[in-house]
């Protein structure tokens, strides 16, 4: 596999190793802090709003409505992306946290019904998608092209946590006090966030956007369908995840009715899918890889290997090992896509092409949740699981093919 050609000037050969970034007293720290404890807040509130509704609900369509939900203020990414390239995009994550705090605030204070809770975890989704367009542009700012690659690998550890800690925590808490104290707790987490990002200082200059904001979002849907990298991996992305995440909707009947464990069961095996991402976490601190390529595919391979054994898992701890074996590869596919793009991108376009991924990403999400929903109450979660592992695969080798073909990206600024 061919490596990318790096931007002039950076010497990705002599790139620094991840855990030398957090020796150095560099804005970098507080503001990976800050995105691992929202990632873990996440993870709470996605597993407590599941088990909820599920609860409440006890059909795959509902549960599917909820993740349905969650998806489509997401879908608006490019749009949200423009305002990260024209705006102060450490003061919009600030504002995005204190929203979620708001949000999360009201759910655990009411406990609504379905309609309410999915309109209020709407506008929770809508803030969400900010805080992904404009993390993703402010990162170069912090570490530097050079350390690119290795300042993913350790916010991709720090957001592992949100599936390897945030679902155990979740699923505890909601047994013992009950949805409002999980959700609670995640509010917790966005308010610690925010303060944690009034430490950190960096100037990024922002896109000085003589275009409104539909035009510059037209801009980059063009940049991202000329330049042959990041298209192909684009595409790759969201025909994996529109496979990938059937299992988001059929994970909680496969632990509670299939495997016949409860809430706390559900957490450890959903917990299981972050403890495998952290693991590839700390992979990629050992291994210090130099081509995101060679990552990616890989990602892929792992992803649709553990989702497709989670399926035919006999019991709860195979369910648990098959799903860490597929958090491997999500973390690998986490630093190998940002780094890509990152390296791809022109920094004045950096927060409109991630918002494009983040919704495209979402647009996948959707697909899932539409089509998982009906097809777990037709059939099976064991059978949704084996079509979301071999459709995974599936899109390996058109992957590996396109992005062959696209050769070394025009790289930023050129």
């Amino acid at each position: 596999m061919d490596e990318r050609t790096p931007t002039p000037g950076a010497d990705l050969t002599q790139a620094p190793r991840a855990i030398d970034l957090l020796r150095e007293r560099s804005p970098y720290r507080p503001f990976l802090a800050a995105m691992s404890l929202s990632a873990i807040g996440d993870g709470i509130a996605t597993a407590a709003l599941v088990l909820y509704v599920q609860a409440i609900e006890g059909t795959g369509v509902a549960v599917g409505a909820l993740l349905l939900t969650q998806t489509l203020p997401r879908l608006l990414g490019p749009l949200v992306g423009s305002l990260a390239d024209r705006t102060n995009t450490l003061r919009m994550l600030i504002a995005c946290d204190l929203g979620q705090v708001l949000v999360y605030g009201v759910i655990a204070a009411t406990l609504p019904s379905l309609g309410p809770l999915l309109a209020l975890v709407l506008v929770a989704s809508f803030l969400y998608s900010g805080t992904s367009a404009a993390r993703g542009a402010l990162l170069p700012a912090l570490v530097g092209e050079e350390r690119l690659l290795s300042a993913n690998v350790l916010l991709g550890a720090g957001f592992n946590f949100q599936v390897a800690i945030g679902p155990i925590v979740g699923g505890l808490l909601f047994a013992t006090g009950g949805p409002d104290v999980a959700l609670a707790v995640n509010a917790g987490t966005f308010m610690a966030s925010a303060a944690l990002l009034t430490l950190v200082r960096v100037v990024r200059v922002p896109d000085e956007a003589p275009l409104g904001l539909v035009a510059e979002a037209r801009a980059a849907l063009a940049f991202v369908w000329n330049e042959p990298t990041v298209r192909a991996l684009l595409v790759s992305l969201t025909l994996g995840i529109a496979f990938l995440s059937l299992d988001n909707v059929a994970l909680v009947f496969l632990v509670r009715d299939t495997l016949e464990g409860g809430p706390t069961a559900y957490g450890f095996v959903f917990g299981a899918y972050g403890v495998g991402m952290l693991l590839g976490s700390l992979l990629m601190l050992a291994w210090n890889p130099r081509s995101p390529v060679t990552l990616f595919l890989l990602a892929l391979a792992l992803m649709g290997t553990g989702t497709m054994l989670t399926g035919l898992a006999p019991a709860l701890v195979a369910a648990a090992a098959f799903q860490a074996l597929a958090g491997i590869g999500n973390s690998l596919d986490n630093a190998s896509s940002d780094t890509l793009l990152q390296r791809t991108v022109p920094p004045q376009m950096m927060g409109r092409v991630f918002g494009l991924m983040a919704a495209l990403a979402y647009a996948g999400y959707g697909v899932a949740a539409a089509i998982g929903g009906p097809l777990l109450d037709l059939t099976s979660p064991r059978f949704v699981f084996l079509v979301a592992g071999v459709g995974g695969l599936a899109v390996l080798p058109f992957a590996a093919s396109a992005l062959r073909r696209a050769g070394p990206p025009v790289q930023p600024g050129s």
